[in-house]
């Protein structure tokens, strides 16, 4: 690992000014991915900062734009999601639907575009930027959010009246009126949920990639307690799913299988002791909820985000997709009568979404883009078993393979917890694996090259 290591700084020193800029932007993109919002509250949605970054550097990469399979299918999604959806629209229009279809439809599209944004530059920098180095950005970024999470924790167990100014403070300045609560941490992201499965998907990857680097020693030990202990403290139900799928899907798939196992038990283990010693927590509201016959407007809205379009197929036209933004006036053609108002207390009057991206994605698009959607992921396992198989040396083979886990958690948390086209949730290990693969078919051909121009010295 240490000589492709030095390849990717010897790549970094010899940048010109425009792959600079590139180059510093993937950076900072890694180091903000646990800003899902920006302090300036929008009545429509939340801005992440990495796709800020994005739509500001894209320019720098349309000069050059490899081509890929992943590129292609994902550009063919954007496309076609843009010219289906404009149709939709116009029929829409045309029907007396008016300005507000209008305005969500252009939200939406601003938001696939952000997201399509995030996965170019990203995929064009991480050519620059190293795997330790990935990992090592990933890691550092968490720390802020770590700290909060930590202070979060006393504060909901001691009530001390510093801890509380610090946490409301800290996610203030971070994202503006967020959710903030003793009990429950979020760390830098909107939410509890949101911050648990980042932790998931990125920051346990990257600290299992150190333990392995480096072993156990006192700096990785307090890291992994700290994301820990944060990711116990978010009390999010669809987390522990998240995390546990991960541990489960990590005794097969591995790296560390043996340390998965006994991760999962572990786990399993600390977090029942967690939830004894911090009895009113959300967990626990969310299944008494659920014994007593309640309604729980939370796993209503996430289960019926994902299940409701498909089970109203052929009673609607999810099936063909309404398009982007369909939301604002075909809401309760996607969502079954009797939970459409409870769902709809929660959410924006004026623009209604659906919380799941993957019912989102069939509701907007209909069959033959979720089958597109779908075909980016199949692209990005293939490739990336491609890369394990053919892996340089051990270290890098274990990077891949956490890669995987983390492509595994995110695969989970799209019928979970994403929802929107533009977070950097759902691009960063996409844009990562096109970007090892491409380098990869780069280099093997000028192997092959070289060794023809030996052979035939």
């Amino acid at each position: 690992m240490e000589h492709s290591e030095r390849t990717y700084q010897s790549v970094v020193d010899d940048l010109t000014g425009r792959e600079h800029v590139i180059y510093v932007a993937g950076v900072a993109m890694l180091f903000f991915i646990q800003f899902q919002a920006i302090p300036i509250q929008l009545p429509v949605q939340n801005v992440p900062v990495t796709s800020i970054i994005a739509l500001f550097v894209l320019p720098f990469c349309i000069q050059r734009i490899p081509r890929s399979q992943m590129f292609s299918v994902v550009a063919a999604f954007m496309i076609f999601s843009i010219v289906h959806s404009g149709i939709g629209l116009i029929v829409d229009l045309l029907t007396g639907s008016g300005l507000p279809r209008f305005i969500a439809w252009i939200r939406q599209g601003f938001a696939l575009f952000l997201g399509f944004a995030a996965y170019v530059v990203l995929r064009h920098a991480f050519r620059y930027i190293g795997n330790r180095d990935i990992m090592r950005i990933i890691v550092i970024g968490a720390i802020p959010a770590i700290i909060i999470a930590l202070v979060n924790i006393v504060w909901g167990a001691t009530g001390l009246g510093w801890a509380k100014a610090f946490v409301m403070n800290a996610r203030f300045i971070a994202c503006g009126f967020c959710y903030m609560s003793p009990f429950r941490a979020a760390g830098l992201a909107t939410e509890p949920a949101s911050f648990a499965t980042i932790l998931a998907i990125f920051v346990f990857p990257a600290a299992l990639y150190f333990l392995h680097v480096r072993g156990w020693t006192f700096k990785t030990g307090m890291f992994l307690a700290g994301s820990l202990l944060s990711f116990l403290w978010t009390f999010s139900t669809t987390g522990v799913g998240i995390l546990l799928g991960t541990l489960f899907g990590g005794m097969v798939l591995g790296p560390f299988k043996r340390m998965m196992r006994r991760s999962a038990v572990a786990f399993v283990i600390i977090g029942a002791a967690f939830l004894m010693l911090f009895p009113k927590n959300q967990i626990f509201r969310h299944a008494t909820a659920i014994l007593k016959g309640r309604e729980n407007i939370s796993f209503t809205d996430r289960f019926y985000s994902f299940a409701g379009p498909f089970i109203l197929s052929l009673e609607s036209a999810s099936m063909f997709g309404y398009g982007l933004g369909f939301a604002v006036t075909h809401f309760e053609e996607v969502i079954p009568d009797d939970v459409q108002a409870g769902i709809l207390a929660v959410k924006y009057k004026d623009n209604p979404s659906i919380a799941i991206i993957t019912g989102r994605v069939y509701a907007e698009t209909g069959f033959i883009g979720l089958l597109i959607w779908i075909g980016i992921f199949f692209v990005a396992v293939w490739k990336l078993q491609r890369l394990i198989k053919y892996a340089r040396d051990g270290d890098e083979e274990v990077f891949f393979k956490l890669v995987r886990l983390g492509l595994l958690s995110l695969g989970i948390s799209m019928f979970a917890t994403i929802g929107p086209y533009h977070l950097p949730l759902i691009w960063v290990w996409l844009a990562l694996i096109d970007a090892r693969y491409i380098a990869a078919v780069e280099r093997n051909a000028f192997q092959q090259s070289a060794s023809k121009t030996l052979n035939g010295s």
